[in-house]
Parts: structure tokens; sequence; C-alpha cells
């Protein structure tokens, strides 16, 4: 089986980098979060699927990650949810805006980062003041439903042809055809031919419809160490796990 390398990045703790800055004789600043601000008026300034996430260690160390598709759990609450190898349960979570704002916008809450029955999980729930997200993957494409491993395996099947895409903070949107292997667990392993980097983990997969809306299939994991495909982890468990549903409109 194929190695994976997730692709959340890491910074160093803001102490040992004030460190290595004295060492190397150079300054450092490094700014605390800020506190979380009112969202500006444009679509483009809420939280949406493929912005990008700061998440803060307990270590004071920190990672940058990508928002994955919104979702709604109980009486009109609101989160998102990413990778869970981004961080651990509880850690601080912040978007960073179209103007390089801190948000404080929620804590991890049970991250999973293993095996379940064959399958891959690797994914969190974040949850989210409903004032500050929005539903449009990166702000383009409306999620009007979701499409299961085991339909995208039958359209493979057939002969029909299905593209999945990305939208990550380092690589932004990229595509490629769907390969699907283990069949035999609760869930298809997908990849896509599409390339990944640090900072696209937790990122919306999805396939575009002729009605440019999206059909939501997951979140990115991260990239094989041998075919440099992109390995995605299916929405339904997260869906299961979180008991959330998907967002598809904005209130």
């Amino acid at each position: 089986m194929n190695t994976a390398i997730r692709l959340s990045t890491r910074r160093l703790a803001a102490a040992v980098v004030a460190a290595i800055a004295v060492l190397l004789g150079v300054g450092s600043t490094i700014s605390a979060p800020s506190a979380s601000a009112a969202p500006r008026t444009t679509l483009s300034s809420y939280l949406v699927p493929g912005s990008q996430l700061t998440i803060y260690h307990s270590d004071g160390s920190s990672s940058d990650c990508t928002a994955g598709p919104g979702v709604s759990f109980g009486e009109k609450r609101r989160g998102i949810i990413t990778s869970g190898h981004c961080g651990e349960d509880g850690d601080k979570v912040y978007w960073v805006d179209d103007n390089g704002r801190e948000h404080r916008v929620g804590d991890l809450f049970r991250p999973i980062d293993k095996m379940v029955n064959f399958v891959q999980y690797d994914f969190a729930l974040v949850p989210v003041d409903s004032a500050m997200i929005d539903t449009p993957v990166a702000g383009k494409y409306n999620p009007t439903t979701y499409i299961t491993g085991a339909e995208i395996a039958n359209i493979v099947k057939s002969g029909s042809t299905i593209h999945l895409c990305s939208y990550g903070i380092t690589s932004g949107e990229r595509c490629g055809d769907p390969i699907i292997e283990n069949t035999y667990g609760s869930y298809p392993r997908i990849t896509s031919t599409f390339r990944s980097d640090h900072g696209d983990s937790g990122g919306p997969v999805y396939a575009k419809r002729t009605d440019g809306s999206a059909a939501i299939v997951g979140v990115l994991r991260g990239q094989e160490n041998s075919t440099m495909n992109s390995v995605i982890v299916p929405i339904e468990p997260a869906l299961d796990m979180y008991n959330v549903k998907l967002s598809i409109s904005r209130r």
C-alpha cells in the first residue's frame, strides 16, 4: 500500500523561532493571533471551503491547513470539516481572511487520523459562528449535494467520465481522474491524479456539475509517495461520525 504524505504545514513555536533568530543575528517578529472580528460584507470575506486555517497547538507551534466542506448540526449551528492530522482535540483554530488577518473561529473537535474498517479516516470538525461562514467552494461553486465513494466507483466502472477537483491554500484549484481501490472496505479508497502540496490538507474535494454547482466528495488527506496522486477521504464517514449534514445554503 502506498504511504500518503500528510500535507499540513507546521511551524516552530515562537520562542524557538526567536532563539534561532538571535543565533543568526536577525530580527524576528511573530504576531499573536488577533481577536475575532466581524466579517466583511463581500462573499470572499466569509470563511468558505478552501479558506486558510491556522491552527495553534498546545506546545506553541502552529499548522496551516485548508478549510473543507461546510456542515450544519443542532439548532442552526454551523461548522467546517478539515483534516484530522492538522491538530489535536481542543487546538485553537483561526481563519485567515483575504487581507491576511486572523479571526478566531473555534476549536478542533474530535479529530481522527487512523484506519477504520480498511478505510483511512482523517478528518476533524470545527464548530463556527454561523455569521462567519458561507458554503460556496472557494467562493465559486455552490455545493448542492454530495457524491459517495460507491457512486464514484460505479461511474468509473461504467466507463463514464468524472473529474475530481480540490482547492487548497497552496495549490489552488486542480482536477484529475479518480482511481478507485479497496472496494471491500466500508468505503472505497479514492485517489486522484491531481497534485497537492503542504497546506492543502483538509481542502474540499468535489465534482463540478454542468450548472456550475459542485457535488462534494470529501476532503484532501495528502499525496502518495510513489504515484504522487492525491489521497481523498470520503465525506460520508465524517457526516456520520459527527452527526452533521452538508451545508448547501448560507442560512
